[in-house]
């Protein structure tokens, strides 16, 4: 569990360098996929979900073959919720 809250603690910061960028890129669509499943992991399921619904935007428009990885965050929660 120590490297999941590494993970979820890195992530946040990184969340905050890219707010600070000066344009959107499709990294927001990267953080999105990689917290989606640290939240999952640390049992964080609605805040997985709106990862997946903040990520969709940003890799749409520049990075559309990732969006499928995203959108498999959604049905991954609600298989964990059983």
């Amino acid at each position: 569990a120590g490297a999941i809250v590494e993970a979820d603690r890195l992530l946040e910061r990184a969340w905050q360098v890219y707010a600070q960028a000066a344009e959107p890129s499709a990294i927001g669509g990267y953080l999105a996929i990689e917290h989606g499943m640290v939240h999952r992991q640390l049992g964080r399921y609605a805040r997985a979900l709106r990862c997946v619904d903040e990520g969709q935007a940003p890799l749409r428009e520049f990075a559309p073959g990732y969006v499928p990885f995203l959108l498999a965050q959604r049905p991954a929660c609600w298989a964990h919720l059983g």
